[in-house]
């Protein structure tokens, strides 16, 4: 089992590993979860998967085992910064505004 970190910077040398992420993602949220994202090619991906994001995936021979987006608090993509605040300040109305039971942090440390 590996554990590799990807980023805009280093993608293109793990092959089909983020691709094979997003297809995980689809599998477990679109196929699974029967929510209603953004999908194209069997692959699931949103706004937050920005250049600033970096993807941690467990893995094994080309399979995905498990893995996780994280993104700067500090980030900003156009209206939008990080899941968890967006939808505290009710852009994402799909997903309920009192996920935190503080305001959502932003600092550079996080």
């Amino acid at each position: 089992m590996q554990i590799t970190t990807l980023s805009f910077d280093n993608m293109h040398n793990h092959g089909e590993l983020f691709a094979n992420m997003l297809r995980a993602r689809h599998k477990t949220f679109i196929e699974h979860k029967n929510w209603d994202l953004p999908q194209a090619d069997g692959m699931e991906y949103d706004q937050y998967d920005t250049p600033a994001s970096r993807w941690v995936a467990v893995h094994e021979f080309g399979q995905v085992l498990a893995g996780v987006r994280l993104t700067p608090t500090t980030a900003r993509c156009g209206i939008y910064s990080y899941l968890i605040r967006d939808a505290q300040n009710g852009l994402l109305a799909s997903l309920p505004q009192d996920l935190l039971f503080e305001e959502a942090p932003v600092a550079p440390h996080i």
